[in-house]
């Protein structure tokens, strides 16, 4: 997916104290002319299967649209996924001011160090059978109910920034104001009581240099969630998960607090459990099954993946039938890690885009402790679900809780729609920009029923730590 900003004013780079992959944007000079400056993607494709990031495209759509694509082709013809080539994407925008100057730069100042995340209130938070918060291989529990720590707030960046406490900074910087947000007796708007830790926001990270890196990128935009592949996207073959890197990174879990029921890492697009095709089933189930024994071993107790498509060549039942015999295979094979299936947007043959089908999945997967359900808002909005309306949205929900039901409910993907209501594409867009609107996630950010589960940020390539800072706000 790809993430650009309409902007032609170059920002500071900020420099945060877990900053591990450095912004590439270099200006050449020859003897005889100058050259253009360019900037690279901020996380470069690794080739090694640790260290293998997402790649991101420019703003032809999201950072996934044009994987989503080669991947499905793949599914349905059983090939193999080619290599992409990385675009360019646009310079952030500078910071402005309420009044829509530009912020002043700061001279001879630094950041002061971030603050490590304390760690989880392992009375409360301990998934079962870990009693001293360690990510181990026991059976746990992946949602308690109860709350995560409440993060930090920088106030010095936030005075710098001249930005109050009852305004939200879209992407590109502009302002707007949170009315109605915040009520003095600590409810929102619809009543609820809300604090800023019931919601566990983030957004999928790199693992460029190691599966360690997402988790020290998640700190560095105030991230409280984070997703991320567990291996290279590119082939179906992959080299075993060495020891000393699931060390590491279940140890930097450990470190910033991050618990395994806010980390929701995502399958690859080659997969297609639910394929009329023998070979690319058969890769699509040892590739379910290989990824949920690295979530085993790396203390994860939650796996996202697609559930697959007919290609047009069976009917929606049989695939459900190969997709939940898919899961109850590798259901059969590890212990704990619950296979967490996505809604889709419709498009083409692919299954789970109405929720009649997510349930005939669950129905057919024997062991119901174990399977749950991503609800992605640009999918369900390009599905047919209006969520930029108080109605649409009260019928989404309405329609999951009669349906599949929300103890289901194990995380969401939350993205804008570039796409207009029921179009059948996924073309994400950030938040606040696209079809759904600052509303439809307010709504959202303001339901109880989607606390405590994370909520990964899937947008183009922009400034994640203010799209986060933004859903903050509107809860």
């Amino acid at each position: 997916m790809s993430r650009s900003m309409k902007s032609g004013v170059k920002a500071k780079k900020e420099v945060t104290p877990f900053e591990t992959v450095a912004d590439t944007k270099k200006t050449s000079r020859q003897n005889t002319k100058s050259e253009t400056s360019t900037t690279k993607t901020e996380k470069e494709i690794h080739e090694n299967d640790d260290g293998d990031a997402d790649s991101k495209h420019s703003d032809e759509g999201s950072r996934y649209s044009l994987r989503k694509k080669r991947a499905l082709t793949n599914q349905c013809e059983g090939g193999s996924a080619k290599k992409r080539s990385v675009a360019t994407s646009q310079p952030a925008p500078a910071l402005t001011k309420k009044n829509g100057s530009p912020e002043p730069k700061s001279r001879g100042t630094t950041q002061k160090p971030r603050q490590a995340r304390q760690p989880y209130n392992q009375d409360n938070q301990t998934p079962q059978g870990q009693s001293d918060g360690t990510y181990n291989t026991e059976a746990p529990n992946t949602k308690t109910g109860s709350q995560a720590p409440k993060a930090s707030v920088n106030t010095k960046r936030q005075k710098e920034k001249n930005v109050s406490d009852d305004e939200i900074i879209l992407p590109g910087g502009t302002a707007e104001k949170s009315a109605g947000v915040k009520h003095e007796n600590g409810h929102g708007s619809n009543g609820c009581t809300m604090t800023a830790s019931s919601k566990l926001v983030g957004a999928h990270c790199s693992i460029a240099g190691g599966l360690y890196k997402a988790v020290e990128e998640a700190v560095a935009m105030g991230g409280r969630a984070f997703a991320l592949f567990l291996r290279s996207q590119r082939t179906w073959a992959s080299k075993p998960l060495d020891p000393e890197a699931a060390d590491k990174f279940k140890a930097a879990c450990k470190e910033h607090g991050f618990p395994p029921h806010s980390i929701l890492p995502h399958g690859s697009y080659l997969m297609n459990c639910g394929s009329p095709n023998p070979e690319t089933l058969q890769k699509s189930r040892d590739a379910l099954v290989e990824e949920l024994k690295r979530c085993e071993a790396l203390g994860l107790t939650l796996y996202n993946f697609h559930p697959g498509s007919t290609c047009g060549e069976i009917s929606i039942p049989k695939s459900l039938d190969k997709i939940a015999e898919s899961i109850n295979l590798a259901h059969s094979q590890t212990k704990f890690v619950t296979a967490v299936i996505e809604n889709m947007c419709c498009q083409g043959n692919t299954i789970g885009g109405r929720f009649e089908e997510l349930k005939g999945i669950i129905d057919r997967v024997k062991d119901k402790a174990r399977i749950g359900v991503c609800l992605d808002t640009c999918h369900a909005f390009a599905a047919g679900f209006d969520l930029s309306t108080k109605e649409g949205f009260e019928k989404f929900v309405s329609d999951f809780e009669d349906i599949v039901g929300f103890q289901y409910l194990k995380g969401m993907h939350l993205n804008d729609s570039k796409g207009s209501l029921g179009c059948h594409l996924d073309r994400h867009e950030n938040i606040g920009k696209g079809q759904i609107g600052l509303d439809g996630f307010r709504r959202i950010m303001q339901d109880p029923r989607f606390d405590n589960i994370p909520m990964i940020l899937e947008t183009p390539l922009g400034d994640y730590r203010g799209e986060i800072r933004t859903l903050n706000k509107l809860a």
